[in-house]
């Protein structure tokens, strides 16, 4: 019981995921007036710009904030693992339902969820399954009515572009750097 209660809680967690990337029908941020919309740095998780682990320090640190909940926080220098996933499967999503066009970019964020997909379910003390995660890809989706994904598709999105306008090759180098350290994966930091 108290793994099944446990594996809830992953899969809400990951749910927040519509927090960092609005699922269909929801609307996206947007920028104040003449001020640029910038979301993440340039193009998502720069190895160079993560402080080196701390020997000292754990790699995930687990802290209680005002509210009283537990928030879980990378401190690996490779980046939130769930953050990550998110913002791939984020682009993956508006790819997709946008019908934009394939570009090898999308093969390698394509690989890089796959990839993400299995370091969470080796590494999370939730146990998740490929079942699991593909439930909350499915509802990631949101509301997919014509009316929705028209609205969604027709809305710029900076943080997609973003990361659709990052080569293959420093997907493929980011992913391998995130995942290079076995670690609890967790959503912050994130954006």
């Amino acid at each position: 019981m108290r793994n099944q209660m446990r594996k809830f809680l992953l899969i809400g967690m990951i749910g927040l995921i519509a927090a960092s990337a609005p699922a269909l029908g929801q609307e996206k941020p947007a920028a104040a007036e003449g001020q640029p919309l910038i979301l993440m740095r340039d193009p998502p998780w720069q190895p160079e710009d993560e402080p080196e682990a701390d020997e000292n320090r754990p790699l995930i640190e687990t802290r209680t904030d005002e509210s009283g909940n537990t928030v879980k926080i990378d401190r690996s220098g490779h980046s939130a693992v769930l953050c990550s996933w998110a913002l791939y499967m984020s682009a993956q999503i508006a790819t997709t339902v946008c019908k934009k066009p394939r570009t090898p970019t999308d093969d390698a964020i394509d690989q890089a969820i796959v990839d993400i997909d299995q370091f969470i379910i080796a590494n999370s003390s939730e146990h998740p399954t490929q079942a699991d995660l593909d439930k909350l890809k499915s509802r990631m989706m949101g509301d997919t009515s014509p009316e929705q994904i028209e609205k969604y598709c027709s809305q710029p999105d900076l943080t997609i572009d973003t990361i659709r306008s990052t080569s293959p090759d420093k997907v493929r180098a980011n992913v391998k750097h995130l995942l290079a350290i076995p670690r609890e994966p967790v959503m912050n930091p994130c954006l």
